[in-house]
């Protein structure tokens, strides 16, 4: 084995921008021992060495990936500092007369505050009042668990100062986040209030606990009571701020705004969606592909959930309550401000932070892009349910772009807060995820259409619906990428063109690359570019279709823009003499936006029928000879005729 050689191969990793790493070396020294020929030996060591670099080459990537994120990590375990809390200290009164606590109930608040240095502490203590009963308190959004969410409000001097701390999305208490307190105990905690309030100018200021304390009785083992009492204390202390050192007293808000200011930046950018950053995934490339999938799902879904605000008043009215200028704008404008995120900016996701506690499905801040997902977030649905990983990415953006905040969770409490409070539901996270999973994005635009027998399917995005004889069939939209076998990842974003064969077979494209299934049941379709597909393709028409359809008379249309063409031969097929042609005077008498360029066509049940933005236009194919100039039709809207998923 010569040096000389050595150097050689080492010389191809570096023209191929490999870095030298101890990866690098290994697979030289597994391909010199390879060129030796040492037989039996030589390739023995040659396996081993593989298995080595495999190992190592995944421990690169990951240094790369950590490297990339500039040490979230770090951040992450300074942000747990600062929400330090004391354990729970317990102490048990003397028996005496039995105390009533405040408003009648059992239990009671108090809390009192201290400055130092370099935070403000306050003491909450909870006391049970009762001389002879024990109570299950849920620790949950109360100083209990330490300061994880907005339970206080704090003022200085007249002016409300904002909340600055982790907003965490939660499934339903588990029997762990229960604590008991004893006849006559005291449960005492000490948080930093300074954690989540930047508190860093003199002053007088007010700290008010504006939470709840939520109990239930119990005998101590098994035995619980089914109703949960909520009782909403108003502890009031006051504490006076002289000047400090500002740079101790930051916030977790101001450490999550600096770490991402200047470090996220758009570097890819595919159908409008700037491609989000992952950080602390490792070796979970599953998580990726599928928050990577979720995340356009939203994009998907922005555009038609901006359209329902104004177009549907009564799934309005369900989700936010009575309309009114300043709710409906509000609303609007969060959804606005989201698309604008997503496509000007990356959001960053990190995986299993040091706060994804049991129950916790994600957490951010406000003014931040960066979002922490937790292990549980990958066992839920991907879109069609109240604990979706749809509605999680929603949730939280609404938290970290649009600012709402945490009053309710679960369908019924946030049907509640429509009705009783609109300014209040307009304002909380979970409503916005309830209202935008139940949009169909469907009745605002499609990009594909297509019919096999009694079943029509439809497209928009990422998401796919499936229609039988009609109706919409429950559990949808589903995400294609999950439901439509192995296909290229550029499918995964959407379909612009289905094309059902009267032989069972399908064809899908996307871009200048097209799909094809033999039969429904195919879960390995082929794939090809379009140019194989089709023989003599006009220029215009080879970076792919915007619409196409097999038609009553057997032949294949396709359009592009403002032109069409035919093919009279099946597919694989040849453009017929005589093509491309003009859309306008060919379809119909058509208005000038389905003259301009379609979005989807489908022969479907004696129909053709034309898609463009959010209206269409249906042809009796029965009765008249398809594609025919003279026809007129009034384009109707997609609203309300394509289905709604309110039926399931």
């Amino acid at each position: 084995m010569s040096r000389g050689l050595l150097r050689k191969l080492l010389g191809i990793f570096e023209a191929k921008t490999i870095p030298i790493t101890s990866c690098s070396v290994l697979l030289c020294l597994a391909a010199l021992l390879r060129m030796d020929g040492k037989g039996l030996v030589s390739f023995i060591i040659i396996i081993l060495l593989c298995l080595r670099l495999t190992s190592c080459l995944l421990t690169d990537t990951s240094r790369e990936e950590d490297s990339e994120s500039e040490g979230f990590s770090a951040i992450d375990k300074e942000i747990s500092k600062r929400l330090r809390y004391s354990s729970l200290d317990r102490i048990t009164l003397s028996t005496g007369q039995e105390r009533k606590g405040s408003s009648s109930h059992p239990l009671n608040l108090s809390s009192s505050c201290s400055v130092y240095s370099s935070s403000t502490d306050c003491v909450f203590n909870v006391t049970n009042n009762n001389n002879h009963k024990q109570y299950l308190i849920l620790t949950r959004d109360t100083p209990l668990e330490g300061i994880l969410s907005e339970f206080l409000t704090v003022k200085l001097g007249s002016k409300r100062l904002p909340y600055k701390g982790l907003y965490l999305r939660r499934m339903r208490p588990a029997e762990d986040e229960w604590t008991m307190i004893q006849p006559n105990e005291v449960i005492s905690v000490s948080v930093d209030i300074s954690s989540v309030y930047d508190m860093k100018a003199p002053g007088t200021y007010t700290i008010v606990y504006t939470g709840s304390l939520l109990y239930k009785h119990t005998d101590g083992l098994m035995q619980q009571s089914t109703v949960t009492y909520r009782f909403a204390p108003k502890a009031t202390t006051a504490v006076h701020v002289q000047r400090r050192n500002g740079a101790a007293l930051k916030t977790v808000g101001d450490i999550v705004e600096e770490y991402s200011t200047g470090r996220i930046r758009c570097i890819d950018v595919y159908r409008g969606v700037c491609k989000p950053l992952f950080d602390g995934f490792g070796s979970l490339a599953a998580n990726v592909a599928n928050t990577l999938q979720v995340h356009k799902t939203v994009y998907t879904y922005l555009d038609p959930a901006i359209a329902s605000v104004d177009r549907d008043h009564s799934h309005y009215v369900r989700w936010f309550g009575a309309r009114s200028t300043r709710n409906v704008e509000r609303v609007r404008n969060i959804f606005k401000d989201i698309k604008t995120a997503i496509t000007s900016g990356p959001f960053m996701y990190h995986y299993d932070g040091h706060h994804c506690l049991k129950r916790v499905l994600a957490y951010t801040w406000h003014r931040s892009r960066l979002i922490v997902l937790c292990p549980i977030q990958y066992k839920l649905p991907y879109i069609i349910h109240p604990y979706s990983q749809l509605n999680t990415l929603l949730h939280e953006m609404t938290h970290a772009v649009g600012y709402t905040i945490d009053i309710a969770y679960g369908v019924r409490k946030c049907l509640s807060l429509a009705k009783q409070s609109p300014s209040r539901a307009v304002e909380n996270a979970a409503n916005y995820g309830l209202y935008f999973i139940t949009v169909l994005p469907v009745e605002y635009g499609i990009d594909s259409a297509g019919s096999y027998g009694e079943y029509r399917y439809i497209t928009r995005g990422t998401v796919y619906v499936k229609y039988l004889n009609g109706e919409l069939l429950c559990n949808y939209p589903k995400l294609i990428k999950h439901h439509w076998g192995s296909i290229p990842s550029k499918f995964e974003d959407g379909f612009d063109t289905i094309l059902f064969l009267s032989d069972g077979s399908m064809y899908a494209t996307a871009g200048d690359q097209y799909i094809h299934y033999k039969s429904m049941s195919d879960d390995s379709p082929t794939s090809g570019h379009i140019n194989k597909l089709i023989r003599n393709l006009p220029t215009s028409f080879k970076s792919g279709f915007d619409s196409a359809a097999l038609l009553h008379d057997k032949k294949f249309y396709f359009s592009r823009s403002s032109m069409y063409i035919r093919l009279s031969n099946g597919l694989p097929g040849t453009v017929d003499t005589g093509y491309p042609r003009q859309l306008q005077g060919q379809w119909g008498q058509l208005t000038d936006q389905f003259n301009e360029r379609l979005d989807a066509m489908d022969s479907h049940e004696g129909r053709v029928c034309l898609f463009k933005n959010e209206k269409f236009i249906c042809f009796d194919s029965t009765k008249y000879s398809i594609p025919n100039g003279k026809l007129r039709k009034t384009p109707q809207e997609l609203y309300h005729h394509i289905g709604s998923i309110s039926q399931c």
